[in-house]
């Protein structure tokens, strides 16, 4: 047709977390702790340094607005989709697992605690399995199963913080 897509070629540390957003950026966590924004033509968005002084396992989670949630050790880093940051807030330990649940986010701590936060004000714990977490997943949107060891499961209720065993 006569068009010409241009790419362009980014260097950046080994990924540990990347996420596509609703305008189709693309979000890149480095192992160097830079936040990579890349549009859908390749191009650079943002480029942004975070800094942790242990950031245990970082993670990403694209919201229903457009922007990403940043799990960097026990902070979380509210970002549009252009790199701007629009919130922050600390948990009393490190995230493990970031979920998506209307428009909050929920995030299950390393020590089991879990946290909800709305991106604007402050987070509000929920609950929590009492115990280390390995995994974690959200059903239908109303309670939280997590995986505390290789054979047992829990579930925790959102609207009571109450924990039921499931293995």
């Amino acid at each position: 047709q006569g068009e010409v897509e241009l790419s362009q070629t980014h260097s950046f540390a080994r990924p540990l977390s990347t996420v596509l957003l609703n305008d189709g950026t693309r979000v890149v966590l480095g192992e160097d702790l830079q936040l990579l924004g890349i549009s859908e033509r390749g191009s650079l968005r943002f480029r942004l340094r975070l800094s942790s002084g242990n950031p245990g396992i970082p993670s990403l989670l694209p919201l229903r607005d457009g922007g990403v949630l940043v799990a960097l050790g026990a902070w979380l880093l509210g970002y549009d989709a252009r790199g701007n940051l629009r919130a922050s807030a600390e948990l009393d330990e490190r995230a493990r697992v970031t979920l998506q649940s209307g428009h909050d986010s929920l995030i299950v701590g390393a020590r089991g605690g879990v946290y909800r936060w709305d991106g604007h004000s402050g987070v509000t714990r929920v609950g929590s399995f009492r115990g280390a977490v390995q995994d974690a997943a959200l059903d239908r949107g109303r309670a939280i199963v997590a995986r505390l060891t290789d054979d047992e499961l829990a579930e925790l209720s959102l609207s009571t913080g109450i924990v039921t065993p499931l293995s």
